[in-house]
Protein backbone atom coordinates (compact mmCIF):
# COMPACT_ATOMS: atom_id res chain seq x y z
CA UNK A 1 0.00 0.00 0.00
CA UNK A 2 1.62 3.05 -1.07
CA UNK A 3 1.46 6.50 0.85
CA UNK A 4 2.24 8.66 -2.08
CA UNK A 5 -1.38 10.21 -2.94
CA UNK A 6 -2.73 9.45 -7.07
CA UNK A 7 -3.45 12.02 -9.13
CA UNK A 8 -6.80 11.53 -11.31
CA UNK A 9 -6.37 10.54 -14.67
CA UNK A 10 -6.65 13.10 -17.46
CA UNK A 11 -8.25 11.27 -20.29
CA UNK A 12 -6.16 10.87 -23.25
CA UNK A 13 -6.62 13.73 -25.91
CA UNK A 14 -8.80 11.06 -28.50
CA UNK A 15 -11.17 10.30 -25.84
CA UNK A 16 -11.54 14.40 -25.36
CA UNK A 17 -11.92 14.72 -29.26
CA UNK A 18 -14.03 11.64 -29.30
CA UNK A 19 -16.68 13.46 -26.59
CA UNK A 20 -16.36 16.91 -28.40
CA UNK A 21 -17.12 15.27 -31.93
CA UNK A 22 -20.27 12.79 -30.20
CA UNK A 23 -21.55 16.42 -29.16
CA UNK A 24 -20.68 18.40 -32.20
CA UNK A 25 -22.97 15.71 -33.81
CA UNK A 26 -25.67 16.08 -30.84
CA UNK A 27 -25.58 19.93 -31.97
CA UNK A 28 -25.88 18.99 -35.69
CA UNK A 29 -28.88 16.69 -35.16
CA UNK A 30 -30.56 19.42 -32.48
CA UNK A 31 -30.37 21.81 -35.88
CA UNK A 32 -31.95 19.24 -38.19
CA UNK A 33 -34.56 18.87 -35.43
CA UNK A 34 -35.50 22.53 -35.33
CA UNK A 35 -35.25 23.35 -38.71
CA UNK A 36 -37.83 20.43 -39.08
CA UNK A 37 -39.52 22.11 -36.73
CA UNK A 38 -39.50 25.77 -37.87
CA UNK A 39 -40.25 24.55 -41.73
CA UNK A 40 -43.50 22.56 -40.39
CA UNK A 41 -44.06 25.48 -38.23
CA UNK A 42 -43.92 28.01 -41.47
CA UNK A 43 -46.26 25.40 -43.63
CA UNK A 44 -48.99 26.02 -40.83
CA UNK A 45 -48.57 29.60 -40.75
CA UNK A 46 -48.99 29.97 -44.48
CA UNK A 47 -52.47 28.60 -44.24
CA UNK A 48 -54.63 31.21 -45.88
CA UNK A 49 -58.67 29.84 -45.63
CA UNK A 50 -60.86 32.27 -45.50
CA UNK A 51 -64.55 31.37 -45.09
CA UNK A 52 -67.44 33.29 -45.62
CA UNK A 53 -69.75 34.18 -42.31
CA UNK A 54 -72.36 31.02 -43.41
CA UNK A 55 -69.07 29.05 -43.65
CA UNK A 56 -67.23 29.86 -40.61
CA UNK A 57 -68.31 27.20 -38.00
CA UNK A 58 -67.11 24.65 -40.32
CA UNK A 59 -65.46 21.74 -39.15
CA UNK A 60 -62.60 21.74 -41.64
CA UNK A 61 -62.54 25.68 -40.99
CA UNK A 62 -62.68 24.69 -37.64
CA UNK A 63 -59.75 22.40 -37.33
CA UNK A 64 -57.65 25.05 -39.21
CA UNK A 65 -58.54 27.36 -36.66
CA UNK A 66 -57.24 24.99 -33.99
CA UNK A 67 -54.56 24.13 -36.14
CA UNK A 68 -53.13 27.64 -35.98
CA UNK A 69 -53.46 28.12 -32.39
CA UNK A 70 -51.93 24.79 -31.46
CA UNK A 71 -49.02 26.18 -33.44
CA UNK A 72 -49.17 29.64 -32.06
CA UNK A 73 -48.84 27.76 -28.60
CA UNK A 74 -46.09 25.37 -29.34
CA UNK A 75 -44.06 28.14 -30.33
CA UNK A 76 -44.93 30.60 -27.76
CA UNK A 77 -43.88 27.47 -24.83
CA UNK A 78 -40.54 28.14 -23.25
CA UNK A 79 -37.77 25.79 -23.04
CA UNK A 80 -37.58 24.29 -19.67
CA UNK A 81 -33.78 23.83 -18.88
CA UNK A 82 -33.42 22.43 -15.75
CA UNK A 83 -29.90 22.38 -15.15
CA UNK A 84 -26.84 23.77 -14.80
CA UNK A 85 -25.01 25.44 -17.57
CA UNK A 86 -22.37 23.76 -18.86
CA UNK A 87 -19.10 25.38 -17.83
CA UNK A 88 -16.64 23.56 -20.30
CA UNK A 89 -17.12 20.05 -18.90
CA UNK A 90 -17.89 17.07 -21.73
CA UNK A 91 -20.69 15.20 -19.69
CA UNK A 92 -22.22 18.59 -18.80
CA UNK A 93 -22.55 19.94 -22.06
CA UNK A 94 -23.41 16.54 -23.03
CA UNK A 95 -26.42 16.37 -20.25
CA UNK A 96 -27.64 19.77 -21.88
CA UNK A 97 -27.11 19.07 -25.05
CA UNK A 98 -29.48 15.71 -24.53
CA UNK A 99 -32.33 17.73 -22.87
CA UNK A 100 -32.37 19.94 -25.66
CA UNK A 101 -32.52 17.37 -28.36
CA UNK A 102 -36.06 15.95 -26.10
CA UNK A 103 -37.57 19.17 -25.68
CA UNK A 104 -37.19 19.69 -29.89
CA UNK A 105 -37.88 16.31 -30.43
CA UNK A 106 -40.67 16.55 -28.61
CA UNK A 107 -41.64 19.82 -30.14
CA UNK A 108 -41.13 18.39 -33.32
CA UNK A 109 -43.78 15.87 -32.82
CA UNK A 110 -46.05 18.08 -31.43
CA UNK A 111 -45.87 20.02 -34.83
CA UNK A 112 -46.09 17.14 -36.72
CA UNK A 113 -49.22 16.03 -34.92
CA UNK A 114 -50.53 19.50 -35.81
CA UNK A 115 -49.35 19.40 -39.39
CA UNK A 116 -51.00 16.41 -39.78
CA UNK A 117 -54.57 17.25 -38.62
CA UNK A 118 -53.94 21.15 -40.44
CA UNK A 119 -53.53 18.61 -43.72
CA UNK A 120 -56.77 17.10 -43.31
CA UNK A 121 -58.38 20.20 -42.88
CA UNK A 122 -57.26 21.04 -46.05
CA UNK A 123 -57.89 18.07 -48.07
CA UNK A 124 -61.01 18.81 -46.44
CA UNK A 125 -61.33 22.18 -48.15
CA UNK A 126 -60.10 21.13 -51.50
CA UNK A 127 -62.89 18.28 -51.95
CA UNK A 128 -65.68 20.76 -50.40
CA UNK A 129 -64.69 23.67 -53.18
CA UNK A 130 -64.60 21.14 -55.90
CA UNK A 131 -67.83 19.42 -54.88
CA UNK A 132 -69.23 22.93 -54.23
CA UNK A 133 -67.96 24.80 -57.51
CA UNK A 134 -68.21 27.99 -55.61
CA UNK A 135 -71.55 27.69 -55.37
CA UNK A 136 -73.88 27.34 -51.79
CA UNK A 137 -74.63 24.15 -50.37
CA UNK A 138 -77.56 22.16 -51.94
CA UNK A 139 -79.53 19.30 -50.39
CA UNK A 140 -78.00 17.66 -53.61
CA UNK A 141 -74.36 18.21 -52.31
CA UNK A 142 -75.60 16.49 -48.84
CA UNK A 143 -73.99 13.03 -49.16
CA UNK A 144 -70.94 14.16 -51.00
CA UNK A 145 -70.21 16.93 -47.97
CA UNK A 146 -70.81 14.30 -45.75
CA UNK A 147 -68.08 11.82 -46.78
CA UNK A 148 -65.42 14.40 -47.10
CA UNK A 149 -66.70 15.23 -43.43
CA UNK A 150 -65.95 11.32 -42.35
CA UNK A 151 -62.91 11.17 -44.36
CA UNK A 152 -61.42 13.88 -42.24
CA UNK A 153 -62.36 12.73 -39.32
CA UNK A 154 -61.01 9.62 -39.92
CA UNK A 155 -57.48 11.74 -40.95
CA UNK A 156 -57.99 13.38 -37.72
CA UNK A 157 -58.30 10.05 -35.25
CA UNK A 158 -54.91 9.04 -37.18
Amino acid sequence: MSLVPTLPTIPEPTTLTCIASVNEARAMRIAEILSDFRHLQHAIANIRANPSAEEYYEEGYCVLRQCAAEAQALLNQPFDCQGPEPDGDGEQEKAQLQRVMLDASIRRFKIQQIYLKASAALRWLTSRNAILGGNRPQPIHTPALQQIANTMRAGLVQ
